[in-house]
């Protein structure tokens, strides 16, 4: 008898539950096997605060066990995933072929608890709308597919029937169409996509959406407004809204929407001052991560009163990603009395004047900011040096990134920790 396939088989059938992988993580540990450890060390960090330092220092061993056993573990899934990632022991989460991945569907669920999967480059059909997979897993990613207005329209009808809790479309031009059909899923990310499709999903008006993505939108004769989002979706009780590209000057205004009261997650191109104003007024929303992304953030005197709203003063996460900084910025991002709750700076790509990196290092020292994330792309090799001698006990890593992003390049990240996900990947 294969005892790794009973304890596999009960994994499976209790998927939820962690008592089945603590189980076989204390039998493999018994034979000394660092699997055990592995499993214990994931399912342990799940009950965690996500930027806590035990989080973190737990992460850091579980990436060492990966990159020493991670390929082994994978076994054949090395093969059909690229990249994967583990969590609570098993991996979780893969990109995969259509091609390659449709045919092994019900081989592959018998390896491995799969809860995400990236399905590349293939055609929308009835067919793959019905494998019993699509409704088994937590999360379906269709990227790079192609379709007509007709099979894309009958894919998503049957899909629409017991949909997975979240479905995302990337760079899957032309293969929209029905996307009301898809009215009952609870988290929909859509990239690429042709806004006339976009408003026949929000005129379906979702009863369950948590979650809505809005990237990249192909414009038609009337673009797509952050305004259009709201006012369909005022409904519903959104906790997370990212809207990427441009929005006209005041669209925050319609923020002030009932919709907006459980609003936690918040991701915006850069702000105009009144779009600043219209979210200084949101005073019944308390944002915990807010997001400004691939922009030129407006000057220091928007910067302030941004930071001061009222609804980021409850902020565990703050994101400024690529953009521009204003030079002498970090006299407002290092103000951590403003955000007593904060955990994680996230500046990756973000540019910056060396004075400004150094002070915000410098900031990143107290042991209750967990992390702070400064991405080394837009600081040059003379600046690196300085501030690698200047902080010697900073840890300079690459950074691991979720979704489908590749590993990028180095990255400082404060001694007492490292750059804390969900999943330890590998790529």
């Amino acid at each position: 008898m294969d005892v790794h396939r009973v304890f596999l088989d009960e994994i499976l059938a209790h998927p939820d539950d962690d008592a089945p992988r603590l189980v076989y993580a204390d039998w493999l540990s018994e034979r000394e096997d660092p699997r055990g450890e592995f499993i214990r060390l994931q399912c342990e960090r799940e009950r965690l605060p996500q930027y806590s330092l035990e989080a973190q220092q737990s992460l850091l061993r579980e990436r060492e066990l990966a990159s020493r056993h991670g390929r082994e573990w994978a076994g054949e899934l090395h093969e059909m995933f690229y990249p994967y990632r583990f969590r609570r022991g098993f991996i979780a989460w893969g990109r995969s072929s259509t091609h390659q991945f449709v045919p092994a569907a019900e081989r592959v669920l018998r390896m491995t608890p799969l809860e995400r999967l990236v399905l590349a480059r293939g055609a929308m059909s009835e067919e793959l709308a019905s494998q019993p997979f699509m409704s088994r897993l937590q999360s379906v990613t269709l990227q790079k597919f192609r379709s007509t207005e007709e099979s894309s329209e009958r894919f998503l009808r049957r899909l629409g029937r017991r949909p997975p809790a979240e479905v995302s479309l990337s760079e899957c031009v032309g293969a929209t169409r029905g996307l009301h059909w898809l009215r009952d899923v609870q988290s929909l990310r859509l990239y690429d996509t042709h806004d006339s499709d976009v408003r026949d999903f929000l005129a379906a008006a979702p009863p369950r959406l948590h979650t809505f993505v809005v990237g990249r939108s192909i414009h038609d004769q009337h673009p797509l407004s952050l305004g259009d989002v709201v006012q369909q979706l005022g409904h519903c009780y959104l906790r997370r809204l990212e809207v990427f590209g441009q929005i006209e000057e005041d669209e925050l205004g319609c923020l002030s929407a009932g919709c907006c009261e459980g609003l936690k997650h918040l991701l915006i191109p850069a702000p105009s001052r009144a779009d600043v104003e219209a979210l200084a007024r949101l005073e019944s929303v308390r944002l915990t991560s807010f997001s400004v992304e691939h922009s030129a953030l407006p000057p220091t005197d928007t910067l302030e009163p941004l930071l001061s709203a009222a609804p980021l003063q409850q902020l565990r996460a703050l994101k400024l990603r690529y953009l521009q900084l204003p030079p002498r910025c970090a006299d407002e991002l290092v103000a951590w009395q403003r955000f007593p709750e904060l955990v994680s700076l996230d500046l990756l790509g973000t540019s910056m004047e060396p004075g400004d990196a150094s002070m915000l290092l410098t900031a990143a020292s107290p042991p209750q900011r967990s992390r702070i994330r400064m991405s080394t792309d837009a600081m040059s090799l003379k600046v690196r040096c300085q501030l690698r001698e200047q902080f010697p006990d900073v840890q300079w890593q690459r950074a691991f990134y979720g979704g489908d992003e590749a590993v990028t390049g180095d990255q400082a990240v404060v001694a007492d920790g490292t750059v804390v996900e969900n999943e330890v990947d590998l790529v």
